[in-house]
């Protein structure tokens, strides 16, 4: 019975890091506040569904249960310990990071709403699936059936919309603050040499749900493989699998409308006459990254659904704050200026200026294998390509 309830899972009744502390001012230190930490373990312990049991029941499991039930009774299980990993880290981002960076003061409640978003909903999301799981866990340990426990469940990862069209915002808000305040930077770096960090800064504890959120149909797949014909698993978890993708659709959406938003509102125009309108009309950045020719000169592309451009990351001083801007280089070039080729190595011959490439000739050739997720990018002009050392690629 106690199966999955003796797995390891993090203690949510955990001490909270401001009870029974002393408020104190942003100048002070942090020692006092350290020995209230919420800690987490040292570092992740993986184990089998049959190595929870003791020895005899694992023994009698064994015996009783075919082949492919175990195998199922295992998919079951990593699904169940997925799940309470990203609780843990999601536990660890509120109450190391998120009420720690409140209590000291280092941001005010308007910067860990940029940063950390709405991950907040993200907490009860994920117990509920843990909860459900256990209820349906049988005397001997097994779950029969878990088909219609996702198909419950799964309308609730609409939460990630909002999180993961934030994510492109809360990178740049986290690494503008980095760079602005050395109480903050200091703070990141004494959890980062912490051992409940893992050797994990606070973005990659930020992006840990998104990356759950694509296991999903891969897990329920593995389950669905290891059902057998006469298990109602088999009838619900294809519905289940494609409700998933749905949403991760769905998300993938909103996330790429939010991102183009939010680098058209990056980009700054020196000439009015770059302002182009196919920029307005895009909803997506299909990719984007840094192109660097022969010499080391670097420009940021971005390619957009409508239409490509090339600019320089700048950094502008505004309101006694540092921000990144893309400044943009020449004219941006709309997608029926665009042809796709695609190019063997070696055949392009070696370049070093950016702007006899990049010309306002209306026989401009952009070339553009990206389209197809082929990794290079070139630029052609009149016959004579470049051909760039580190291009960039697909964020797929």
């Amino acid at each position: 019975m106690a199966a999955i309830e003796n797995s390891s899972m993090i203690n949510l009744s955990c001490t909270d890091p401001i009870k029974n502390t002393t408020k104190r001012n942003a100048s002070n230190d942090y020692n006092s506040f350290k020995q209230s930490y919420y800690q987490p373990p040292k570092r992740r312990l993986s184990c089998l569904w049959l190595e929870t049991l003791s020895h005899a029941t694992a023994k009698f499991m064994k015996e009783k249960l075919t082949r492919q039930e175990l195998y199922r009774q295992e998919a079951i299980y990593e699904l169940f310990q997925g799940e309470n990993d990203i609780l843990e880290d999601l536990t660890l981002v509120k109450q190391i990071y998120y009420d720690s960076l409140l209590y000291l003061e280092i941001l005010n409640p308007d910067e860990l709403q940029q940063i950390f978003g709405s991950f907040h909903e993200l907490i009860p999301l994920h117990q509920t699936l843990i909860k459900n799981m256990k209820c349906s866990q049988q005397h001997d340990g097994t779950i029969q059936s878990i088909g219609e426990i996702m198909l419950n469940w799964i309308p609730n990862l609409r939460a990630y919309e909002t999180y993961c069209s934030n994510m492109n915002r809360a990178k740049d808000a986290l690494d503008e603050k980095k760079m602005n305040d050395k109480r903050f930077r200091d703070f990141l770096q004494r959890c980062l040499e912490s051992p409940f960090s893992r050797k994990l800064d606070l973005w990659n504890y930020l992006d840990i749900p998104r990356n759950r959120l694509v296991k999903y149909p891969l897990l329920l797949q593995r389950i669905l493989k290891h059902s057998p014909e006469d298990n109602i698993d088999k009838l619900l978890l294809p519905k289940a699998i494609s409700e998933v993708e749905k949403i991760i659709q769905s998300v993938d959406q909103c996330t790429g409308q939010a991102d183009c938003q939010f680098v058209l509102e990056k980009l700054y125009f020196v000439h009015t006459q770059q302002k182009n309108s196919f920029l307005e009309e895009s909803s997506s950045v299909l990719c984007s990254g840094v192109l660097r020719n022969n010499r080391g000169t670097k420009l940021h592309a971005f390619l957009f659904d409508n239409g490509f451009l090339l600019s320089h990351q700048t950094t502008r001083h505004k309101n006694l704050k540092y921000k990144t801007m893309y400044q943009v280089y020449q004219n941006p070039i709309p997608r029926h200026q665009l042809v796709v080729t695609d190019i063997k190595d070696g055949s392009i011959k070696i370049g070093g200026s950016f702007r006899n490439a990049f010309t306002s000739n209306t026989n401009l050739v952009c070339i553009l294998e990206c389209l197809e997720r082929i990794n290079w990018i070139y630029i052609d002009s009149y016959g004579n390509a470049l051909d760039f050392a580190y291009c960039f690629r697909t964020d797929y």
